[in-house]
């Protein structure tokens, strides 16, 4: 049995428990995840902000699912890394240094650092990008580089490093992207022979039946806390990657929505920006030039 907890999240104030009980309540896998939990804390409770027609509605469902996701390391090829390893409410949705370590890592935040006993092949080569306002439907690249965007040309409606071999069924580019990170080596899936994840991608077995992906899905299938759920969600269908990355963008797309800030507030309208506020926007967006690359 896992250890039980509350969850808390803003779409629906009522507690998720890990009791398992036929209220739907969920169970939460490993320790791991509660010491995550730990860190990050519970998402305010208070009213959401406006523009609401930006953001596409999420269903609480999806979104509670994609939260135990998110802090599970069960996509992950040792089953040691999690999504929230590295993009953790604690450190802003990021990890607190330059170049993150995933795979073969062992702490949080500034603190990570490589496992002496099975340290990672080298540093991932960026730093783990934040997740605020990802969900909002102007978002159409994704990553530092925009290698992950929409492009209604391709059967899968994206253009990526897969080409055309991309999996087709993704709700959109936020989570398509989450595909990738359990991928890479040094981020998620672990290194050649330490797992079958890692041996599927290592042979470029990646989106085929019986790859890395289907690899993954097969695992968190296994899991009655997450397999029951998902069968509420769509029943009698397979749980496939595409679902459990539809899942946690559900979850980014409202835990990460912060879009009723003083400033927004002021674009909208609203009461305008005054004193040193007023004085580090003009600075922000003139001389100091810094909206060319924080452009939002």
């Amino acid at each position: 049995m896992r250890p039980n907890s509350v969850v808390h999240v803003r779409f629906n104030p009522a507690p998720i428990t890990s009791a398992g009980t036929a209220d739907g309540a969920l169970s939460l896998r490993a320790e791991a995840i509660l010491a995550l939990l730990a860190l990050g804390g519970g998402a305010s409770a208070g009213p959401l902000p406006r523009a609401d027609a930006v953001f596409p509605p999420q269903d609480g469902r999806e979104v509670a699912l994609g939260r135990l996701l998110f802090y599970d390391p069960v996509l992950s090829g040792n089953d040691e890394v999690a999504c929230a390893t590295c993009h953790h409410p604690a450190f802003g949705t990021g990890d607190g240094v330059s170049l993150g370590i995933g795979d073969g890592g062992v702490g949080l935040g500034p603190e990570r650092r490589a496992d002496p006993s099975n340290p990672p092949e080298q540093r991932i080569s960026r730093s783990a990008p934040g997740l605020f306002n990802l969900g909002a439907a102007d978002f159409a690249a994704m990553f530092h580089d925009g290698r992950l965007e929409t492009d209604p040309s391709r059967a899968s409606g994206l253009c990526t490093p897969l080409e055309d071999a991309m999996t087709e069924g993704f709700s959109g580019v936020l989570s398509a992207q989450s595909m990738f990170p359990v991928l890479s080596p040094d981020e998620m899936a672990g290194h050649y022979a330490e797992n079958p994840v890692a041996q599927a991608v290592r042979q470029g077995f990646l989106s085929l039946p019986g790859g890395a992906w289907d690899r993954l899905s097969e695992r968190v299938a296994t899991i009655p806390a997450y397999r029951n759920p998902f069968d509420a969600l769509a029943p009698g269908e397979p749980v496939i990657f595409t679902a459990i990355s539809d899942a946690l963008a559900a979850f980014i797309a409202e835990e990460w929505r912060a879009d009723d800030s003083p400033f927004d507030i002021h674009l909208r309208g609203g009461v305008p920006l005054t004193g040193a506020a007023a004085r580090g926007m003009e600075l922000f967006r003139g001389k100091a030039g810094c909206d060319g690359c924080h452009s939002g």
